[in-house]
């Protein structure tokens, strides 16, 4: 009986020793890799801020406490080679069918949307992913504020992804803030931002 004690005991102690090196090691990628995701994930937001404002010489980015009041993950106004604003980049999230949808969103000084980039997004592949694709993005540009529609869009109108009506209006959603955002930077008023509420339950179409 003692001996099958300390056999378990030993077991124990082998298992411990093993959980607590493995954790080590997780611990040590985990610190490694840490600032590399950081760092590539600085300069998707980079490369898409050119993707949006090409034109821009620079992009000046507002504290992040301000673009927290506007209710947004970050602003940029993009500057010209003289120095003056162009218009402004807005990070965006909003909640798409598979999670957080992320993009920055390009908008020039009259209120018009210059570009969509996607940064992240976690939509059913082949359905609400096909929210990345340049056809549908492109229908943004050249517009202000949007509504989505099944077909025939029109001035003031998108095309929803087909199958994927929640991945589009969630893109939209944020397209849409980041106009409204732009208009109270422009006109200078303050941040006015919506309180969020839940988004309705549902499944692509």
């Amino acid at each position: 009986m003692a001996d099958e004690r300390k056999d378990i005991l030993r077991y124990a102690l082998i298992l411990f020793a093993i959980t607590a090196v493995v954790a080590g090691l997780l611990a040590g990628v985990n610190l490694l890799t840490e600032g590399t995701i950081a760092q590539n994930d600085v300069l998707a937001e980079q490369e898409a801020l050119r993707e949006v404002m090409s034109e821009a010489a620079s992009f000046e980015a507002l504290d992040a406490e301000t673009a927290a009041l506007y209710g947004v993950d970050a602003v940029y106004t993009a500057l010209g080679a003289d120095g003056a604003a162009q218009g402004y980049c807005v990070k965006v999230s909003e909640n798409g069918y598979g999670g957080v949808i992320q993009a920055v969103v390009g908008v020039d000084a009259a209120g018009h949307v210059t570009g969509v980039s996607i940064i992240s997004h976690s939509e059913t592949p082949g359905l609400g992913a096909n929210i990345e694709k340049d056809s549908f993005r492109e229908q943004y540009t050249g517009q202000g504020a949007v509504d989505v529609v099944k077909a025939g869009a029109q001035e003031g109108e998108v095309n929803a992804v087909s199958g994927a009506t929640i991945s589009s209006k969630a893109l939209t959603a944020g397209v849409n803030k980041a106009v409204e955002v732009a208009a109270q930077l422009q006109s200078g008023a303050s941040p006015t931002p919506e309180t969020p509420e839940g988004e309705e339950a549902g499944t692509d179409e």
